[in-house]
C-alpha cells in the first residue's frame, strides 16, 4: 500500500475531517480492517495532500521533490463538474 502524506486545513479539526473521509473512503474499497497510511513529514510518502484551498495558489508545480501534489479543490471541482454531467 502506498502512503500518503496530508497539509493543510485551517484548524486541527479539518485535518481530522480529511482523515475520516480517507479512512471512510479506504474501507469502502478495501474491507481488510486497516486504515490508510497517513504521515505528516515527507519522508517516504507517494503524495501529498493539499488540504487547504490557498495551498495549491502557493505549492504551484504538480510534484514537489517528486511527490505528487493532491490539489483537493482542483479534484472536488473536477468531480462536482463530472456528476453535474452524468
Amino acid at each position: 500500500m502506498k502512503t500518503l502524506g496530508i497539509i493543510g486545513g485551517i484548524a486541527p479539526e479539518s485535518t481530522i475531517a480529511y482523515y475520516r473521509l480517507l479512512v471512510d473512503s479506504y474501507r469502502q474499497k478495501n474491507s481488510d480492517g486497516n486504515y490508510p497510511s497517513l504521515i505528516k513529514n515527507e519522508e517516504n510518502i507517494h503524495g501529498l495532500i493539499l488540504g487547504g484551498t490557498e495551498l495549491p495558489l502557493i505549492l504551484r508545480d504538480e510534484t514537489y521533490n517528486k511527490i505528487p501534489l493532491l490539489d483537493t479543490a482542483r479534484i472536488h471541482v473536477e468531480q462536482a463538474v463530472t456528476q453535474l454531467l452524468s
